[in-house]
């Protein structure tokens, strides 16, 4: 009986033993620095690593949306004016009738005829073409009083030189734009030749306040008039 009494309690000795050394094992492990988990993200997104704590994930730049380009459809670019944000003192104007689009842009600010003046309020109009072409700008436009005054605007493309590009018809909306050239030149047509497929930026600079800008058409054959064509699509590249 003795026996048995003895070996009952190494029994119970040997299972407090073992209870005690999981215990310090697991006291132990507290006591270890934390280990930073290792995780795998995407490429463009940055990991942010902690102590045991779930992965969290950030843009890696923190920008605006990317910019999107009107996309050429049935040999043309249709843009509303307005579809790009005012600058300095253009103004969204619903004063005159039958504008497409939710208004036209009119220019409120002060006169900058000479050539070295171009560049104020500039309106940037990304496009994107589908062919190699020539490619005539037309811009629904009119204005009051005198034909020749309140007329203007300054064109440009891909940040090339500047030129004057008029309207003489008033009290109406029209598609009539031509260059004037201002070097002794015959005016013509607001052309650019030889444009290649992709990426390109049309910039519009303030000349003559009270010119009204309605809507723009950028086509490969010189269509001119679309008014009941819907706006192009604006896609990211």
């Amino acid at each position: 009986m003795f026996y048995k009494f003895n070996r009952r309690i190494m029994v119970v000795m040997s299972s407090w033993l073992l209870t005690a050394v999981a215990l310090l094992a697991f006291f132990a492990l507290l006591r270890q620095p934390a280990q930073a988990a290792t995780y795998v993200a995407p490429s463009h997104w940055a990991t942010v690593r902690g102590p045991l704590t779930p992965t969290v994930y950030l843009p890696l730049v923190m920008t605006p949306p990317e910019t999107c380009y009107y996309v050429e459809t049935d040999d043309a670019v249709v843009i509303e004016m307005e579809s790009i944000p005012v600058v300095e003192a253009w103004v969204l104007d619903t004063s005159f009738p039958g504008y497409t689009g939710n208004g036209y842009y009119v220019w409120t600010g002060p006169q900058y005829w000479d050539i070295s003046q171009a560049g104020h309020g500039i309106l940037s109009y990304p496009i994107s073409l589908t062919k190699s072409a020539t490619y005539r700008l037309n811009i629904r436009n009119t204005h009051t009083g005198d034909p020749t005054l309140s007329n203007d605007i300054w064109v440009r493309l891909d940040d090339g030189p500047w030129t004057k590009a008029f309207s003489h018809i008033t009290n109406q909306w029209n598609y009539f734009l031509q260059f004037d050239f201002q070097n002794g030149q015959p005016h013509d047509w607001v052309d650019f030749p030889n444009l290649q497929p992709g990426l390109h930026v049309l910039d519009i600079s303030a000349r003559s306040s009270g010119f009204w800008l309605d809507r723009l058409v950028f086509s490969a054959n010189g269509m001119g008039q679309l008014d009941d064509w819907p706006e192009s699509p604006c896609l990211v590249p």
